[in-house]
């Protein structure tokens, strides 16, 4: 596996994104594009786009995880990944599923909890806290249940 370098681009502060009848404001922010593929294949011609809604850089067992569970992806991750309310959160994972095969995101639990029940389908890394992050797992959020996906042990 090796990562190809990332293209970014910013995003216009403050932008208003009309979602039908909704409208979803989204902060500016950075999102950069990074390439994840098997080392010594050929560039497949076709490849799920994936959303990354957090602050933090993907580790490499996260990259992995991805591999696992999509082959080689784009990985387009926004860094400044902000909602105001349970309802902007909402809106804001609704918008950024239209534009991909999968988001994985950052966020209280409540508030996926919320997105969840409301009928949208979502992934989450779980960590291992202190100094050395390590995986526990991928969660899959999907109408209104949450299931372990992948366990860290299948990826050591």
């Amino acid at each position: 596996m090796f990562f190809k370098p990332a293209t970014t681009y910013k995003v216009a502060p403050r932008r208003r994104l009309f979602m039908s009848d909704k409208v979803c404001l989204i902060d500016g922010g950075i999102i950069s594009t990074v390439r994840i593929r098997f080392r010594n294949k050929p560039e497949p011609t076709c490849v799920p786009r994936v959303w990354w809604l957090s602050r933090h850089e993907l580790t490499q067992e996260q990259s992995l995880a991805m591999i696992r569970l999509h082959g080689p992806v784009d990985v387009l991750h926004l860094t400044d990944f902000w909602a105001f309310s349970d309802d902007d959160f909402i809106q804001q994972i609704e918008y950024y599923s239209m534009g991909g095969d999968m988001v994985y995101v950052v966020a209280p639990i409540f508030l996926m909890e919320k997105a969840s029940e409301y009928g949208l389908t979502f992934r989450t890394f779980c960590c291992s806290g202190g100094e050395s992050v390590q995986l526990k797992c991928v969660y899959e959020y999907d109408r209104g249940l949450r299931k372990n996906i992948l366990g860290a042990h299948k990826l050591r």
